[in-house]
């Protein structure tokens, strides 16, 4: 299950994203660590086409956030997914949470495709993202850069219509 973020949600951010890299990961150079409700309510009111989502386990306990973006180049896209605590990660919550994430975009906006983005180095959520349906391009997006390093990124599309035939 998934439902909008709102400002009550913040403590699950401030829990899950302990540290610097994990916030670059996640939301790449927009938001800076330590995180804080004024960086989130000003990035929601400012990209009011950008609307984030709390993800829940069959226990009704809240787990990830992501969100899907709208209204921009590369959109309709998800971005800024995250299963918060390590622990459940690798355990499946993700794939079904970025499933719920494309669900709730094919009902509001009835795409052709979806896109994301993912760090090269980011094995793991790209070997997730694949599961699901989505394939790389070589479409070539710009480098993101944390602590003078520079890090690949790249897309991926999520064809509905070859979803729906296979379905």
């Amino acid at each position: 299950m998934i439902r909008k973020y709102t400002e009550e949600d913040f403590f699950l951010l401030q829990s899950w994203i302990t540290d610097a890299t994990t916030l670059f990961q996640v939301a790449g150079s927009s938001w800076t660590y330590p995180l804080t409700p004024t960086q989130i309510n000003r990035h929601r009111l400012d990209h009011p086409h950008k609307q984030l989502y709390i993800g829940y386990d069959q226990r009704n306990e809240p787990v990830a956030i992501g969100e899907i973006i709208t209204n921009d180049e590369h959109s309709p896209r998800l971005g800024r997914i995250l299963v918060g605590d390590q622990a459940k990660r690798g355990k499946g919550l993700g794939e079904r949470f970025v499933r719920e994430l494309v669900d709730e975009c094919v009902r509001l906006h009835n795409p052709r495709n979806i896109c994301l983005f993912v760090l090269e180095s980011n094995v793991a959520a790209a070997n997730c993202y694949k599961k699901i349906g989505f394939q790389f391009t070589d479409e070539t997006i710009p480098d993101m850069v944390f602590q003078d390093k520079s890090f690949r990124v790249l897309k991926m599309v999520m064809n509905l219509k070859e979803r729906e035939t296979v379905a």
